[in-house]
């Protein structure tokens, strides 16, 4: 018996040894489903690439707009619009520079930028009002768009935002592989989707970067633009998502994204 429980112990830890954390791995990237219309729109000196999915616009309420994180594409969203487009009309973005969207060389990468085109987007489309869901820097986008066009989104979903680059947390980006892993994949579908005929990703990248170095920079002063839901018609309701592993917000330091958010108390 003490040898059968020896031995049980030992492959106990042995698999907790072995064990990888999912949120270590990178997945495949999904691919989109079919989409009943997509191309470009000439906006803020660029020309952004867009797919709709679901409903035809105007058929299935207020549409749900998808805007991904840095570095990829919005074909990183398939498996979520595969699961939305039996009730949701969907706008899925190729933010800026990425993806199939063009640059403009002139001006630096920003969330302002990424917002107004976004925005741009709604009145090509004849959109009056949205519902988003960003992820990473789209999650960042989302909360410009709050701040700054409120009139605009009905329902924002923020996942892994952050407002100060220095607060950022990447210890879930997991090790060296993971790394290595993501920035390959980044380069080989920025290189196959780019519109551009001698893409330069290296450029891209950097760009990237140095916006994600610099900016946001938001404080409670910003995050009080966002009108409390429930006190102003123009107020969005806003969820800023963080799990248990969350990679973007240190959720237990004072002073973090959600106490600077205005909470709207149902039962007042």
């Amino acid at each position: 018996m003490l040898k059968l429980s020896i031995i049980t112990l030992f492959a106990v830890t042995m698999s907790v040894a072995s064990f990888t954390p999912p949120w270590t791995i990178l997945p495949p990237t999904p691919e989109l489903p079919p989409s009943y219309h997509a191309e470009y729109a000439q906006l803020n000196n660029i020309s952004l690439w867009y797919s709709l999915f679901g409903p035809c616009l105007g058929q299935a309420g207020t549409p749900v707009v998808l805007l991904h994180g840095g570095k990829i594409s919005s074909r990183w969203w398939g498996h979520l619009i595969k699961s939305l487009e039996s009730s949701f009309s969907i706008v899925a973005i190729d933010t800026r520079a990425h993806g199939r969207s063009t640059d403009d060389l002139s001006v630096p990468l920003s969330y302002n930028q990424f917002a107004a085109d976004a925005v741009a987007l709604l009145d090509h489309l004849k959109i009056s009002k949205a519902n988003f869901i960003g992820w990473s820097d789209g999650a960042v986008t989302s909360l410009a768009i709050a701040m700054q066009y409120p009139s605009r989104a009905d329902r924002i979903v923020a996942f892994g935002a952050n407002y100060r680059p220095d607060q950022a947390n990447t210890t879930g980006l997991g090790g060296v592989s993971f790394g290595e892993d993501l920035y390959n994949r980044e380069k080989e579908q920025y290189l196959a989707l780019n519109p551009d005929p001698n893409p330069d990703f290296e450029r891209f990248y950097d760009r990237v970067v140095q916006m994600q170095s610099a900016s946001p920079m938001w404080d409670e002063e910003d995050f009080g633009k966002i009108p409390v839901f429930g006190e102003s018609e123009d107020a969005p309701f806003v969820l800023v998502a963080a799990g248990d592993y969350e990679e973007a917000i240190i959720r237990t330091v004072p002073g973090e994204i959600h106490a600077m958010v205005s909470v709207f108390d149902s039962r007042n």
